[in-house]
């Protein structure tokens, strides 16, 4: 591969994270961009200044997305707004599996002879480590398979957050019968004033996972952005 070539394969890669250039665009300036390189070679230029010349004409990647990002403001907007329904996908899905895991935990601790407080403190700190640990095997899954697999197929970005959206409402319904099942099943084999205990101890765990979520994600996102300031280019 010539070096020309290896310059266009990366300019072509600098695209690829583009939510807005579908195929089609990218094709048609790569069709402008080498015709105007051979343009420029035929009037005496190397190769390598023909390109960076080609390129400066063309646009920088950024402003040509910013460009197309107005034409067509809708390939953005769908795109985010599928990622955002697979993000509320993917609590619900992992609030429902701590649920489900809990009321699991319930049934077999009961038979196993605990007692209905320890059940419900049990089970609530099975919840929260359900949910932190369904959330965290989400966003590895997508970090080692579903972004790297629309880097190198860019052009069906839209295909793994639909497919997100469609596993994760499967998996809210499963996750959501499961739990009633087998909170039916628990409630069948205590006396009521029994099973109110275990909810109420189960009921104070979440209540302070709830007062404390917030806190988490301001400081999640407090390091993040402290990290992108330290990463950010200095102008």
């Amino acid at each position: 591969m010539s070096d020309v070539e290896k310059r266009i394969e990366q300019w072509r890669a600098s695209l690829t994270d583009s939510q807005v250039l579908s195929r089609a665009d990218v094709q048609e300036m790569e069709s402008h961009l080498r015709e105007e390189i051979t343009h420029l070679e035929a009037s005496g230029l190397a190769g390598d200044e023909a390109f960076i010349i080609a390129r400066r004409r063309l646009g920088d990647p950024a402003a040509l997305e910013e460009e197309f990002a107005k034409v067509y403001p809708h390939r953005g907007l769908v795109h985010r707004l599928c990622w955002a329904i697979a993000g509320v996908l993917l609590y619900l899905a992992a609030a429902e599996l701590g649920r489900a895991m809990s009321s699991l935990f319930l049934a077999l601790g009961n038979l196993a002879g605990l007692q209905p407080g320890v059940l419900g403190a049990v089970g609530g700190l099975i919840t929260l480590a359900a949910f932190t640990g369904s959330i965290i095997l989400a966003l590895w899954l997508y970090q080692h398979h579903v972004h790297r697999h629309d880097h190198a197929h860019p052009r069906n970005s839209l295909v793994a957050p639909l497919l997100g959206v469609a596993v994760l409402v499967l998996g809210v319904w499963v996750f959501c019968v499961t739990d009633r099942l087998l909170t039916v099943v628990f409630l069948r084999t205590v006396g009521p004033a029994q099973f109110g205990m275990a909810v109420r101890a189960e009921g104070y765990i979440r209540e302070v996972w709830h007062l404390l979520l917030p806190l988490l994600l301001a400081g999640v996102l407090l390091v993040l952005y402290l990290r992108h300031r330290r990463e950010a280019p200095v102008e």
